[in-house]
């Protein structure tokens, strides 16, 4: 069975998708993603937990990005077990908001 071409809906005329924020301070270089992924921290927590692989597309082109994401129940005490992506964090934000170790998205 042959598909039909796909054809734009008139209604989505002039509207674009945006997908999640992330806070540019989160985003990491590729470098500093695989050192911390290879860290251990005292806690034994696992960097692997919160050091994510992110790819998005512009103009479709595909970027990969590495950013530093905690989960949006996360305490920050419970994000400060991750040491070295904690303390990151903390020194390239200015702003320490209540939930400052939160990704906008979370």
């Amino acid at each position: 069975m042959a598909h039909a071409a796909r054809q734009p809906l008139a209604e989505n005329e002039h509207l674009a998708l945006v997908g999640e924020t992330v806070r540019p301070t989160a985003l990491i270089p590729a470098e500093l993603a695989q050192q911390l992924l290879h860290t251990r921290n005292s806690a034994g927590r696992d960097n692997f937990d919160v050091v994510r692989q992110v790819v998005s597309a512009t103009a479709g082109v595909m970027h990969e990005h590495w950013m530093i994401d905690f989960t949006p129940d996360m305490s920050e005490a419970e994000a400060a077990l991750y040491e070295l992506p904690y303390q990151h964090l903390r020194q390239s934000l200015s702003d320490h908001s209540a939930t400052w170790w939160l990704n906008p998205h979370a």
